[in-house]
């Protein structure tokens, strides 16, 4: 009973420790997101600040907000890089650990709890062989019987519970059965949508459908579209990321997904916002 007790205890142990590491990522990443808009609203202010120090040729002040410019500007670097990365970490793990959470249905709490029951019968059965110094035969063959029974009585509830989790293992085959079945009819569907939007199109290279929960995508184009100007950039961006959203909910009805663009070489072109609609467009 301890050790069961102690395996429990390190088990919620664990469970804690990385309950508090996934809490600290995501305020790791908040934190970044803030102090990102803060250097930018930082950097703005030190350069209206460092015109005006100009303008007055005070020097003093402009060598001290000429290095207060180059800490926001590295902390507005440190931000711009981290901050995606570890928000695009936190996302996908999410996605694979709301995928590897399915419930199974066992009999085997049930089994644990007739087979203790059990032993707990057997371990309270009177023995007083010590305190008496006389004890019949009738006496010891009834205790016999009565070991022999609870055996008998454990073997019974061992052979019945595995019959009983047979159905619920075959239950559970068929559900992984139809899921996988149902995926590859789904991603089929929309791999076949995908080729005729590539073949409208004469930048597109290929649309990836990145897990199976069809929440991730990345579009690949043609490394051409580097040359493209900003503006170009995003309008097609914008145009193309919408038009496969409502494409993915309208087929399969998965909403809220996440597109990312990449070139052929897999450098990023466009990233998804993190706290609002749209892309992030790389230069």
């Amino acid at each position: 009973m301890q050790i069961l007790l102690g395996c429990l205890g390190v088990i919620i142990l664990i469970f804690i420790v990385m309950f508090l590491a996934v809490f600290l990522l995501w305020l790791l990443n908040g934190t970044l997101f803030l102090f990102t808009w803060i250097a930018i609203i930082g950097i703005v202010i030190s350069v209206v600040l460092i015109l005006f120090s100009l303008l007055k040729k005070d020097y003093t002040s402009l060598k001290k907000l000429s290095v207060a410019l180059v800490v926001l500007i590295a902390v507005f670097s440190i931000g711009k890089i981290a901050q995606p990365k570890l928000h695009s970490y936190l996302t996908e793990s999410k996605d694979k650990a709301e995928q590897a959470n399915v419930s199974i249905p066992t009999d085997e709490t049930e089994s644990v709890s007739i087979n203790k029951e059990n032993d707990e019968g057997t371990d309270d059965e009177p023995n007083n062989i010590d305190k008496n110094e006389e004890i019949d035969q009738e006496q010891t063959y009834e205790e016999d019987n009565g070991e022999l029974d609870g055996k008998q009585n454990i073997e019974e509830n061992s052979t019945k519970n595995e019959v009983n989790s047979e159905p619920a293992k075959e239950v559970k085959k068929e559900n992984e059965e139809n899921n996988e079945l149902e995926n590859t009819e789904k991603k089929e569907q929309l791999e076949s949508k995908f080729s005729e939007i590539k073949a409208l199109t004469n930048f597109i290279v290929h649309i990836e459908i990145e897990n199976d929960s069809f929440k991730d995508y990345t579009i690949y184009v043609v490394n051409e579209v580097k040359m493209s100007s900003e503006e170009e950039k995003i309008y097609m961006v914008e145009e193309v990321g919408p038009a496969i959203q409502e494409l993915v909910a309208t087929d399969i009805g998965v909403t809220d997904i996440r597109i990312r663009f990449r070139y052929e070489d897999g450098k990023v072109l466009a990233e998804p916002k993190i706290f609002s609609r749209g892309w992030n467009v790389k230069n």
